[in-house]
């Protein structure tokens, strides 16, 4: 049989390869961008879930015990070199004696003076203060945490003022 026309060409220009090339570097080139960009997304979240937890975590701890304090037995202080009003010291009911203070970047509590316990080591403030001054059966804590992600950049939460009230 004979063919009517001119035949086909079943292959490829150099131009075409050339362009193809081009368009699949370019969008080899935006989604490697792209996904980098979402991986230090994807760091910073959840850095900032861990520093969530982490808060919710020491306050709750916090909260438990200060409810236990004599209102009369709570000193707002501070260590040698530390911010101002990083320190809180207090006596339960139950008569144990209760330290929380700042040591750099450390959150350490004692209990009856016994060895020091790190509630945490991503900690950049931590401030105790009275909300109140004319009661002083309410004290407020406001902490800040800082901890670096896997790529480098520093996630900084702030958690406010958590207002507790001492029960006694």
């Amino acid at each position: 049989m004979s063919r009517r026309g001119a035949p086909k060409n079943f292959g490829y220009t150099l131009v075409e390869i050339m362009i193809a090339i081009t368009a699949i570097s370019a969008l080899v080139a935006v989604g490697n961008t792209a996904m980098l960009k979402f991986m230090e997304f994807y760091s910073l979240n959840t850095t900032r879930i861990e520093l969530q937890m982490e808060s919710r975590k020491i306050l709750d701890h916090m909260t438990r015990h200060i409810h236990q304090a004599r209102a009369s037995t709570c000193i707002l202080s501070q260590d040698s070199g530390q911010p101002s009003y990083s320190k809180i010291s207090f006596t339960t009911v139950d008569n144990k004696n209760f330290i929380y203070s700042q040591n750099g970047t450390r959150l350490t509590y004692w209990v009856n003076g016994l060895s020091a316990n790190d509630l945490s080591k991503n900690l950049k403030q931590v401030s105790f203060f009275e909300p109140q001054t004319t009661e002083n059966t309410i004290v407020g804590v406001m902490i800040s945490f800082e901890k670096t992600s896997d790529f480098g950049r520093k996630k900084t939460l702030q958690v406010g003022n958590a207002k507790i009230r001492i029960m006694n």
